[in-house]
């Protein structure tokens, strides 16, 4: 990073925002937000998970990105259509969706959760024409919650 046209140090750690993936030489605008019709990386990703993925609440696109492609389409969208009905309480719930099997779970396993401490929190407030968005990452913990980053745009 020391030798790009403008120079800047790396901070060698932990993200505090997904934001922060733009500072990372070879990301692109491209990357980051997306184009036409693909998501970006900020759509993806996020720097407040504890390493685990929700299987209560990912998109399809974030299941199929769990492993070595052991969840593929039509699995990802059989875990979405059931957890609608069933949401899961133990991470071994998911065996019970058609395709998931002990297999697969034993492999999935140490990187999914069926529960969130982070959340994002989106709000829109509009008078005539003037519109602004805030957006908050907030921490649920069992002394209460709050705000770990925000923004306003």
């Amino acid at each position: 990073y020391s030798s790009l046209p403008f120079p800047y140090p790396c901070k060698n750690g932990p993200m505090d925002s997904i934001s922060e993936l733009r500072l990372v030489k070879g990301v692109t605008d491209e990357m980051y937000f997306g184009k036409e019709g693909r998501t970006g990386l900020r759509d993806l990703l996020t720097a407040n998970s504890g390493g685990r993925i929700n299987i209560n609440t990912a998109s399809p696109l974030i299941l199929q990105a769990i492993g070595e492609g052991f969840i593929g389409r039509e699995e990802a969208e059989e875990i979405v259509r059931y957890r609608k009905e069933n949401p899961f309480v133990r991470k071994s719930d998911i065996m019970n969706v058609p395709g998931i099997g002990i297999g697969i779970f034993s492999k999935i396993s140490p990187v999914i959760t069926v529960k969130s401490g982070y959340f994002l929190v989106k709000t829109e407030g509009r008078v005539g024409r003037s519109r602004s968005i805030i957006e908050t990452v907030v921490r649920r913990s069992k002394s209460g919650v709050t705000s770990v980053i925000w923004s306003a745009r």
